[in-house]
């Protein structure tokens, strides 16, 4: 898995169906065959390599799709006060 920055993109091409405003907001999962991912779908395809893929398959399930949604919506709207507080809490050198 390799982790690459928004304005390291090299076209917006890649995501040309998602508005500025989206991508800025969301999480993209890309594979090697240029199959696109996004939001909390593409938190459960990075997880997959990360961890055991048999932890995280319930949220691919039917019923589960809308909770993991609704839980991404609400992290990413949170996304400054969580990175304040993970600053706060790893950065106090």
């Amino acid at each position: 898995m390799q982790l690459i920055g928004f304005s390291c993109l090299p076209q917006k091409g890649i995501l040309g169906e998602i508005s500025d405003e989206d991508i800025l907001q969301s999480v993209h999962f890309i594979t090697p065959q240029g199959i696109e991912y996004h939001r909390g779908e593409a938190i459960t395809k990075a997880l997959r390599l990360v961890i055991h893929p048999y932890f995280v398959f319930i949220l691919d399930l039917p019923f589960f799709r809308g909770f993991r949604e609704i839980g991404y919506s609400l992290f990413a709207s949170q996304r400054s006060n969580i990175s304040r507080i993970i600053n706060f809490l790893f950065n106090r050198g």
